[in-house]
């Protein structure tokens, strides 16, 4: 909200209203000239990598100079950042559908259903999987050991997720 407020500052030039920001000077009881503003914007943009932000500010050509070098590098970090997520989410998903599947026929408890997708679980986690499936994948069969009574396992599967 507050890269909003200070685009809206530069864009209305010097016909805008009084902005106090959170940084206000108390002592002068003064705002942040355009340059200060511009400066702090543009910061964000570049520490957060948002490329789109950059090119809908550069529309405006009295804002701030189109720099196509800048736009590149930040549209190559968030391809990068995007195929990284992708690779994670496909990675995840498989198991996650295991998982899920457990989760629905543990309420049926239909046994051989629910070992079958637990050791497929398993073997869908020793490809790759995060810490959160991981342990997901040991709070599931102790849930599974203490319904059918065995209560060490289920012990032993619950402290393992801590």
């Amino acid at each position: 909200m507050e890269l909003a407020q200070l685009k809206f500052i530069l864009e209305m030039g010097g016909h805008q209203r009084p902005y106090i920001p959170d940084d206000l000077d108390e002592q002068t009881m003064s705002c942040p000239s355009k340059v200060e503003v511009l400066e702090k914007l543009l910061a964000a943009i570049e520490n957060d990598k948002m490329a789109p932000f950059y090119k809908e500010l550069c529309k405006n050509k009295e804002i701030v100079a189109f720099d196509v070098g800048k736009l590149e590098s930040m549209e190559k970090l968030n391809q990068e950042k995007i195929q990284d997520l992708d690779e994670k989410t496909e990675s995840g998903s498989a198991t996650g559908y295991c998982l899920s599947f457990y989760s629905n026929w543990a309420y049926y408890m239909v046994h051989y259903v629910i070992t079958r997708n637990i050791e497929k679980a398993k073997t869908l986690i020793d490809v790759g999987g995060d810490w959160d499936r991981r342990n997901r994948l040991k709070v599931y069969p102790g849930t599974y050991a203490m319904v059918v009574r065995d209560f060490k396992t289920a012990a032993e599967q619950f402290l393992d997720t801590m």
